[in-house]
């Protein structure tokens, strides 16, 4: 520490230095402990700053070098002195660097960023430089939401932006800056001013999760024009968190019938295998809506859309879909039907679940050889009588194995 000012003087003096050589210099300055400096020592960076961005060939890791001295020296008494450089840094270089880590650790710091970025982000937002913006709020982090300037240049980004890479960053920004209140007002007021919001997946995401009073419009059954989509036909949303609990039955239904509509082919072509396997899989987790769809899906000529629908019968909670599983075991299906039958049987009460699969056929091996480990995972005395009462001179060798693996679950009967 006795030679800070030695260090700040071979700086200065290295000044012409070509650009790699600054970037050393300037990379240990910022590594060094920000109380290091006092108040002596700052002419001397302001000076190594200011000769940085006097050269012409500054890179920009040397120039996010510089930014990163400075956010360091910002929660210190010299506050002052490094936004008003680190702002004339941003200004010089067309862009704000994020704090050391990416993380703003101090409200206070955020407030007087803003307060010093003011006159420029007006600038870049007269000139649409929206990029630029989005670094600045970025930068504030989870103190977004205390930055009033920068926090309505941010909104104004997300409404008016051309381009919607601009836009969608912009939502994002501001869902992590600090305030789930300010993020549901700017929602609301985007999608009053532009619905076709509504077909974004965060946004789609959110009213989901968090404002069910304003999904409803977003469902599938109204065609949205505005700035992401052009209204000429529906979208039947999907969603990346199954949230569908929180809805309403009405709401259900509706996302119900529209995902149905998805199964169809449409009148002038062929619908794609994901989206249907999509669709399927979505009708499965409605709690409050039991389509009717998914039983004839079942016995699509789609295989693969097919051995959708058997697995999603398996996994609905009141158990409908068990009949037709137990049906599909004695066809073509029964490889995938005796696996989603699995989830169903062990839901149920063992004396159903035991009947059930008496009088699941047993022609094909991979049919009966987990029906008789279902049997074991079951238990019971009826399920123990079941196993041993069968003839192993009847079955089939991988059969008979499958046999013993029920029979583990009644190590303390002598069989």
């Amino acid at each position: 520490r006795g030679r800070r000012a030695e260090a700040l003087a071979l700086c200065r003096a290295r000044r012409r230095e070509q650009d790699p050589v600054r970037l050393a210099m300037l990379g240990a300055l910022a590594d060094l402990p920000p109380g290091s400096w006092d108040a002596g020592h700052l002419p001397d960076l302001e000076a190594i700053v200011r000769d940085l961005l006097a050269a012409a060939d500054l890179s920009h890791a040397t120039a996010a070098a510089a930014q990163r001295l400075l956010w360091r020296l910002a929660p210190t008494p010299h506050q002052g002195f490094a936004i008003r450089l680190l702002v004339e840094v941003a200004v010089n270089r067309g862009g704000l660097e994020r704090p050391p880590g990416g993380v703003m650790q101090s409200p206070a710091v955020a407030e007087a960023v803003d307060a010093a970025m003011a006159a420029t982000l007006r600038g870049w937002m007269a000139q649409s430089e929206h990029g630029r913006v989005l670094e600045v709020a970025r930068a504030l982090g989870r103190y977004l939401h205390r930055a009033n300037g920068t926090r309505a240049a941010i909104v104004e980004v997300a409404r008016t932006a051309t381009h919607s890479w601009w836009a969608r960053p912009a939502l994002e920004t501001i869902r992590t800056g600090g305030d789930p209140r300010w993020y549901s007002e700017v929602i609301e007021g985007l999608l009053k001013a532009d619905p076709s919001w509504g077909t974004q997946q965060p946004v789609l995401d959110f009213l989901s999760a968090t404002r069910q009073d304003l999904l409803g419009p977003f469902l599938g059954q109204i065609a949205h024009q505005g700035r992401f989509h052009d209204g000429k036909v529906r979208v039947i949303p999907s969603f990346t968190r199954a949230t569908h609990g929180r809805w309403t039955p009405a709401q259900q239904a509706v996302w119900g019938r529209g995902l149905e509509e998805l199964l169809d082919h449409p009148p002038d072509g062929k619908r794609d295998t994901p989206t249907r396997q999509r669709a399927v899989a979505s009708l499965s987790q409605l709690e409050l809506y039991a389509s009717p769809r998914l039983e004839a899906v079942a016995t699509d000529t789609d295989e693969a859309v097919r051995d959708a629908a058997l697995r999603a019968l398996g996994r609905l909670d009141d158990g409908h879909g068990v009949p037709l599983l137990v049906v599909a075991l004695g066809d073509a299906r029964a490889s995938v039907a005796i696996y989603a039958l699995r989830r169903a049987v062990l839901g149920m009460a063992p004396g159903d679940a035991m009947r059930l699969l008496e009088s699941a056929p047993m022609t094909r091996v991979t049919v009966a050889k987990e029906v008789l480990r279902l049997v074991g995972d079951i238990g019971g005395d009826a399920a123990l009588a079941w196993l041993i009462g069968l003839d192993p001179t009847t079955l089939h060798r991988d059969v008979r194995i499958a046999r013993l693996r029920g029979l583990w679950a009644f190590p303390e009967h002598a069989v």
